[in-house]
């Protein structure tokens, strides 16, 4: 009589040991970059890309405003808002993927 259960439970647990790990929250992780490069534009705060892009960053970008490093990507940002004080840009969706975002 307690035989018939056994294999039901047994395979529940199967089941359920051989579950997928939990995937890393990466948006969790670069939403704070991702924050920072976004203060850098709308508010002027290019303090706050020291933590977030390294000496090796490029951006490409079209009409000439690349930008090879974090020192010549604070330029294209303080150049830009100075030229246009009320510009304002927008992340209307954002993906964050494990090394890129």
């Amino acid at each position: 009589m307690f035989m018939k259960p056994i294999p039901a439970i047994a395979g529940l647990l199967a089941l359920v040991g051989c579950a997928a790990p939990t995937p890393p929250d990466c948006a969790a992780e670069y939403q704070p970059a991702m924050d920072a490069y976004m203060a850098g534009w709308n508010e002027g705060n290019v303090d706050g890309l020291d933590a977030v892009i390294t000496e090796s960053f490029q951006r490409r970008a079209p009409g000439g405003m690349n930008a090879n490093g974090l020192e010549a990507m604070k330029k294209v940002m303080t150049d830009l808002r100075a030229a246009y004080p009320d510009a304002h840009v927008a992340l209307d969706d954002s993906q964050y993927m494990k090394d890129m975002s």
